[in-house]
């Protein structure tokens, strides 16, 4: 398990092209490069407003992206 801290989308996909290289490929009867391994990829979000009266607005939340092994359609 990897957490890492991105400041944008170019520095999400850097992280999710380094998390491709570690899985692992086979072949299978139905599709030539099936996964052979499960991924989970968790983006937590943080957003952090100044209102006018001084507060500041804080917004959190989780995307779970998930690929099943074999799954490929």
């Amino acid at each position: 398990l990897t957490e890492k801290e991105v400041k944008s989308p170019s520095d999400v996909l850097e992280v999710m092209k380094a998390a491709q290289k570690f899985r692992k490929i086979g072949e299978t009867k139905m599709n030539k490069k099936s996964s052979r391994s499960h991924c989970v990829f968790t983006l937590k979000l943080t957003a952090k407003k100044q209102l006018n009266d001084g507060n500041v607005f804080d917004t959190r939340g989780k995307l779970h992206l998930v690929d099943l092994a074999g799954s490929e359609g």
